[in-house]
């Protein structure tokens, strides 16, 4: 079975995030929504602007009906935007060129 399949790799590579993508996904399609959760919160924890990790949260969030949980990811997500645009170096140069 796919878990035991998945479970076999993760045991060899425990890092292997897509293999921990498609056992998310496959306790997602399966209604299993926390454990897919614990899944992808735990690639997070280690690799948090895995994109497709952060989508599949928050679809099963949203699947759950977990609304705060979503706001929550969401206004995660936005201030990382906010710290990666206030750090960018072309930004940087180009504000302290328009104020010389």
């Amino acid at each position: 079975d796919i878990v035991g399949i998945c479970q076999s790799i993760l045991d060899k590579y425990p890092k292997n995030n897509e293999v921990r993508r498609a056992l998310a996904e496959f306790y997602l399609k399966k209604g299993d929504l926390d454990v897919a959760q614990e899944i992808l919160v735990q690639i997070l924890e280690e690799q948090p602007n895995d994109a497709a990790a952060l989508s599949e949260l928050a679809r099963a969030l949203l699947e759950q009906g977990n609304t705060r949980r979503l706001d929550d990811l969401l206004r995660t997500l936005e201030n990382r935007r906010e710290k990666r645009k206030a750090a960018d170096p072309v930004r940087i140069a180009g504000t302290a060129s328009l104020r010389s």
